[in-house]
């Protein structure tokens, strides 16, 4: 009876559709690369000492956006999960404590 009780939501999205899709990331990291590929190209002779530096971290830099934007991509996946789970669950504690109230009523009558 607790599947009865259970409809099915028209508006219930897959999760998956909010996440960037595998192709996403791939395309930011080569727009990034690209980008900072240009900028450390640039010889800047204000600043010799500290050139080689920055074309290193500016290197590595569209690596780690592009990790940190799949790690977040993770987290928002798990946390709709746990939604949804919480959702259905109070669903159906909902829906037993309406029958077991409509049961008492039923039988004060």
């Amino acid at each position: 009876m607790e599947n009865d009780d259970k409809e099915d939501d028209d508006d219930d999205t897959d999760p998956s559709q909010s996440l960037l899709t595998s192709q996403e990331p791939f395309q930011s990291f080569q727009s990034l690369r690209a980008f900072f590929s240009i900028l450390s190209s640039t010889n800047d002779d204000h600043f010799p000492d500290s050139n080689s530096s920055l074309q290193q971290i500016c290197s590595r830099l569209p690596l780690q956006i592009c990790k940190l934007s799949v790690n977040l991509s993770q987290q928002v996946y798990k946390c709709e999960t746990s939604l949804q789970q919480v959702n259905a669950r109070l669903e159906v504690t909902i829906g037993r404590t309406c029958r077991k109230l409509a049961l008492q009523t039923h039988c004060k009558l």
